[in-house]
């Protein structure tokens, strides 16, 4: 059996292993063995699809996002993943997990491993099918409104109950418990992230679900959503929404989905600014002639903020994938993120705002149905009504993968 010692050094070897190295052995790796990742597997009732993918690997500008152009390396993340289903009588289940094996050339202190996993235990009687989740995740990763790569740990738990109502739509409530606990010691424009990120956050969603047609299903949910602080109650939150979504099929000619609503923030702060608005998660794809498509991303919600309640964050994207010589495909990508924390007018305070703008050109290339690598550069520019803290990001990454 593996001790943790053992574990560990495995890891530390396969950091140390060259990143180009790694990059020939995969590209070198015979495509029918590689095919076989992305089988499924049967075991005891339960099918297994493992996959791999290699990917962002190449050159970034700015690792640590710092003013100006910032300090540039070599990455690489290598990420084994697998996803389970299975299904008996009374009783179904799914779940999925992934490891990134996340590799700096200079940056040492930033290699690491991240871990994700989910599941979903269903029993099923009658119509009533009542069901447990979870989830965990131990990743280091950018936050919404921290250009900074932190290790934090999520833990999930949660139930529900599925009723049928006909033979297309559902009736679900489901109840949810999420834990967040960022590293301590990391400081962001002078503050703890841990002091002021980590929360408890509970759901409790009502959602009607109906299958309008083979490829189109339609939502209508309604939500309440409260964030804990653990080192600042003040900062406390209360989110109330509702929404309706439209859900297109993968393989349908319009893909994708549209959801639109209404949502109301309320904070414990004394002095807290309250929010009402329009919420709105736009990702909508189009196939024109088959040979060009494109895809049209807009958003509009809150989300938490280091150095207030919750922010107020707007995103406009588009994507375009051309069609060139068989299975060689040309990509390119714009987008524009607006994020406005939100402020007590009693503080003297100046108002934070931040605009992201990100370009983005590159090449796909499909080996098969299964395998795909991409080649992408991407420039990523921070403007900040804090002009210290504006920042500059260029990006050269490859990739190679097994697309499930």
């Amino acid at each position: 059996m593996a001790t943790a010692s053992s574990n560990r050094w495995a890891a530390e070897m396969f950091m140390r292993i060259p990143w180009v190295g790694l990059v020939a052995l995969v590209l070198a790796w015979p495509t029918p063995v590689l095919a076989q990742l992305g089988r499924q597997l049967e075991s005891g009732g339960v099918s297994w699809t493992p996959a791999v993918a290699l990917r962002d690997v190449g050159t970034d500008s700015n690792v640590f996002g710092e003013p100006g152009d910032g300090r540039s390396d070599r990455v690489m993340t290598f990420t084994p993943s697998v996803q389970a289903k299975g299904t008996t009588r009374r009783l179904s289940l799914q779940g999925d997990g992934l490891l990134d094996f996340v590799y700096y050339e200079r940056f040492v202190q930033e290699r690491g491993i991240q871990r994700r996993g989910n599941g979903r235990v269903e029993f099923e009687f009658g119509r009533i099918s009542p069901f447990v989740t979870g989830g965990y995740a131990n990743a280091r990763e950018r936050q919404p409104d921290v250009d900074l790569r932190v290790r934090h740990r999520d833990r999930t738990v949660g139930a529900g109950v599925s009723t049928a109502i006909s033979g297309n739509g559902t009736i679900e409530v489901a109840l949810s418990n999420m834990k967040t606990r960022f590293a301590g010691g990391t400081q962001y424009q002078g503050v703890d992230l841990a002091t002021a990120l980590d929360r408890t956050t509970r759901n409790l969603n009502l959602g009607l679900r109906y299958r309008l047609t083979a490829l189109t299903n339609l939502g209508l949910d309604a939500s309440i959503v409260r964030d804990n602080y653990v080192y600042d109650p003040n900062k406390k939150t209360e989110d109330r929404r509702i929404f309706g979504s439209v859900i297109f099929a993968p393989d349908a000619v319009l893909k994708g989905r549209v959801l639109f609503g209404y949502h109301a923030v309320r904070v414990k702060f004394p002095f807290g600014v309250p929010y009402k608005g329009v919420l709105a998660d736009v990702n909508v794809g189009y196939t024109f002639k088959e040979s060009s498509r494109f895809n049209l991303r807009y958003l509009r919600d809150t989300n938490v903020s280091f150095d207030s309640p919750y922010n107020v964050q707007r995103q406009y994207g588009i994507d375009l994938v051309q069609d060139l010589l068989g299975p060689l495909k040309a990509t390119a990508g714009a987008s524009r993120q607006v994020t406005q924390h939100a402020l007590s007018p009693l503080v003297n305070q100046k108002a934070r705002l931040e605009h992201y703008d990100s370009y983005a050109v590159g090449l796909a290339f499909l080996w098969s149905t299964s395998i795909k690598s991409t080649l992408a550069y991407d420039v990523q520019e921070k403007r900040s009504s804090f002009p210290g803290e504006n920042t500059r990001r260029k990006r050269l990454l490859a990739s190679f993968s097994i697309v499930l």
